[in-house]
């Protein structure tokens, strides 16, 4: 409690009216989901904390960084593991763009990192959508440098390709959008049946965040954004021996599964990804964790994110909308919710958000 107090007066919340019911629109009241069609259960010995509020009671992040181990559970700390990339990470340098978040995850690390010393493996970089190949704890300097620091963060804002055209015809310098007043909440009722209209609606907002061409990214590599700039997954893998291109998802559903850490977060991942599967693949959007067809939503399992005792944690990044939604609490029969509204709309049950960010508002909860 004491450190959310100290937050609300450093970051200035108090101020910036952006809280759990307006950073994201709220999941409408009267949601019709047939949550009883959910049969997975958690186990009766199961249990959280119920009573305190989720709201900012994680630290903010500038970056973060999935790393592939092949593994669902590791050592208590993930930085302790001798000759890793997590190790290697929490020696070196730090990025000069803000805090990095460093998650182990079970993501598929190439057959190498099994033979070869040190280990090759493959990590994703987020919000920047960059998925490096065949890094290793020797390439971490590299991955800084090239990667990580010249990159767009979290409170970097996404720059809206009209307004960019607009720039570039006048010689102009862009500025950050403001923070968009929070929209009231909506009334409606929808069933699953409709989910495919809303994943084209959805697309439809998105794409106004991503319909830029190759003209549109050389423009924008001559313009400053605000007082800093950054790079494109393009320029990033030009400018470094490491290989790498955009990660082809356009979702990414991260759950801690640190089994090591809390015995809950071991029972809950495997149970809550079945249940994801079952209300993905109807979808056509699931993937596993191999399938790198572009789209869909990629689930990993990740180390610990902290506030094991409000399991299960999960970290939701939408692409094309630039926004990443900490959720806590979340229980098997949330899941039908969270596909058909987080996931493909951006809305929350304000009372399991823990944290987040919008750059196309130009928000975070930090």
């Amino acid at each position: 409690m004491f450190r959310r107090l100290v937050k609300s007066f450093t970051t200035g919340h108090h101020n910036t009216g952006i809280t759990k019911d307006n950073l994201f629109d709220p999941i409408p009241a009267d949601c019709d989901l047939e949550c009883h069609s959910c049969t997975i259960k958690y186990p009766a010995s199961f249990k959280v904390e119920e009573s305190a509020d989720l709201w900012q009671t994680s630290d903010e992040w500038a970056t973060h960084i999935i790393i592939a181990t092949g593994q669902s559970d590791w050592v208590r700390n993930v930085d302790h593991e001798k000759g890793s990339m997590m190790e290697a990470i929490s020696k070196a340098k730090k990025p000069t763009n803000g805090k990095l978040m460093v998650s182990a995850s079970n993501m598929c690390p190439p057959p190498e990192y099994y033979t070869d010393t040190p280990k090759p493996t493959t990590c994703v970089i987020l919000p920047s959508w960059t998925q490096v190949e065949n890094v290793t704890p020797n390439d971490v300097n590299e991955l800084i440098d090239k990667f990580i620091s010249p990159a767009p963060t979290t409170t970097t804002p996404m720059i809206d390709p009209e307004a960019v055209d607009g720039v570039v015809k006048e010689g102009k310098e862009i500025q950050p959008p403001q923070p968009l007043p929070a929209p009231a909440p909506r009334s409606r009722k929808n069933s699953l049946s409709e989910v495919g209209h809303m994943i084209k609606r959805t697309r439809t907002r998105d794409s106004v965040v991503s319909n830029g061409d190759a003209s549109l990214t050389a423009a924008l590599s001559n313009l400053s954004i605000g007082s800093r700039v950054t790079q494109t997954a393009t320029e990033l893998a030009a400018s470094s021996y490491l290989k790498s291109h955009e990660c082809p998802h356009d979702y990414l559903i991260l759950l801690c599964s640190h089994k090591h850490r809390d015995a809950r977060c071991g029972q809950s991942a495997p149970l809550l990804l079945k249940e994801l599967r079952r209300h993905l693949q109807p979808l056509g959007l699931y993937r596993d964790l191999d399938d790198y067809r572009p789209g869909g939503v990629g689930i990993y399992f990740i180390n610990h994110v902290g506030g094991h005792k409000w399991s299960a944690n999960m970290i939701i990044y939408r692409k094309k909308a630039g926004q990443g939604i900490w959720l806590a609490r979340v229980k098997p029969n949330d899941i039908e919710a969270i596909v058909k509204w987080t996931v493909l709309e951006g809305k929350v049950q304000p009372e399991k958000i823990r944290a987040g960010f919008d750059r196309c508002k130009g928000v975070t909860s930090w």
